[in-house]
């Protein structure tokens, strides 16, 4: 095995519930309140751009794109300068044990870089890693 591509969000770093409670936080101005469960079936693995435009249509949101998303994001990034970052079970473990055998390591994200690169280095596994890609990184995401 050359090498192995992780995913960042619900692989490594156990963030969907700050994903989540980011969005609520950038919905609370327009009322707009998503049981988790609900968020978790319908937006769960999907990029920021395409919740909020999902977000946007389905509420007949009329606001400019990006800035819900905007929103959310400076939230993530205030929490996460504040807060240790939650890493998976058994994930430290994995990557430990990968990087070992030496095997290259990397992670593919559909967040920001700043976002990507926080997250791991809160967690302290940022220098495991020998590429970092992000949806800074590309024209076209997942």
């Amino acid at each position: 095995m050359a090498a192995i591509i992780f995913d960042l969000d619900g692989v490594l770093a156990d963030t969907e519930g700050l994903q989540y409670q980011g969005w609520l936080e950038a919905l609370k101005p327009y009322d707009i309140i998503t049981p988790k469960q609900d968020y978790i079936k319908e937006y769960a693995g999907k990029t920021g751009s395409i919740i909020e435009k999902e977000i946007i249509s389905k509420y007949s949101l009329d606001i400019p794109a990006g800035k819900v998303l905007r929103q959310k994001e400076e939230w993530l990034m205030h929490w996460l300068r504040t807060n240790e970052a939650p890493l998976m079970h058994y994930a430290r473990e994995a990557i430990e044990h990968f990087a070992r055998k030496g095997i290259k390591l990397a992670v593919a994200s559909g967040g920001p870089r700043e976002e990507v690169e926080l997250k791991l280095r809160k967690m302290k596994i940022f220098s495991m890693f020998d590429v970092i890609a992000t949806r800074d990184d590309v024209r076209r995401g997942k």
